[in-house]
């Protein structure tokens, strides 16, 4: 029972300090399938959020003949003028297809994985949403990562099974759980998520959420479904490790105003000093 209660003393502190560093940092701003204004998963997203200062999710699948591509959905109809499954086509056909835009058809191609893993992050995440769960695509994953990836790259999964599967192939990579409810966040933070999504809805029904990733030793990544300011101010107030958007543009420029007013915002040790200067001023009785 004391044991129950030191563990628990520990992963309260954890949350404390994480909690803490999130505040006084600035977090990683991750552009959702790259962003918007450009075709979802393209490489010309990608590298307009690279500009911005902002990294990139996006969404990979496996071809009929074994690549990687980035792709959403496991049709290709909605992104292309295509039709039929990205598993049943070979790569040589889908780098035929120009993706969708939201103007109509645009120049960029379905772009690979190694594509994307060659574009300069730096420093900026790379969060790759894995979207099969095969032995077959967990080892031609683990190639690709091992064949040359940016510094930063995150691996987002979406159930135990997987995140045990690359656990074991890629035992240093770092693991975001894409959750489908708050109930899984200790399931998920145990078997070692480093990151746990959580969407903005959800926080904004109970803002305890992010304290409970932080208890459970996991930073918190949040899920913007609007696009607007408002709602990055609001995703801030939970001192996220980092945002997940489709506005990257916008949360840049409000992190940039919140930085520009904590700059020229007095410090206490500012206030005490004027205190005593105005003290020292004041004429004798």
């Amino acid at each position: 029972m004391i044991g129950a209660a030191r563990a628990g003393l520990r992963a309260a502190c954890a949350g404390l300090a994480l909690a803490a560093a999130a505040a006084l940092a600035d977090p990683h701003v991750i552009a959702h399938r790259g962003g918007a204004g450009f075709p979802e998963n393209s490489l010309a997203a990608c590298r307009a959020a690279l500009a911005l200062g902002a990294g990139c999710e996006l969404d990979v699948r496996s071809t009929r003949d074994g690549a990687l591509v980035l792709m959403h959905d496991a049709t290709i109809s909605r992104t292309t003028a295509g039709r039929g499954r990205v598993r049943s086509l070979a790569l040589a056909q889908l780098r035929d297809l120009y993706l969708r835009g939201e103007a109509g058809l645009s120049a960029e191609r379905v772009p690979t994985l190694a594509q994307a893993l060659g574009l300069p992050f730096g420093e900026r995440v790379l969060l790759l949403d894995l979207k099969e769960e095969t032995d077959a695509f967990h080892t031609v994953l683990a190639k690709a990562l091992a064949s040359g990836a940016p510094r930063n790259v995150r691996l987002g999964v979406r159930s135990e099974a997987q995140a045990r599967a690359l656990r074991a192939r890629l035992p240093d990579a770092e693991q975001v759980a894409f959750i489908d409810e708050p109930d899984e966040i200790e399931r998920f933070a145990r078997g070692g998520a480093g990151w746990i999504r959580l969407w903005d809805r959800w926080l904004a029904g109970d803002a305890s959420l992010a304290a409970r990733v932080r208890a459970a030793g996991a930073s918190v990544l949040i899920g913007l479904e609007r696009r607007d300011a408002p709602a990055a101010r609001a995703a801030l107030a939970h001192a996220p490790h980092a945002l997940l958007c489709d506005a990257p543009g916008v949360v840049l420029e409000v992190l940039g105003t919140r930085a520009a007013a904590r700059r020229i915002a007095p410090q206490p040790h500012d206030e005490a000093d004027r205190d005593h200067d105005q003290s020292e001023a004041q004429p004798g009785p």
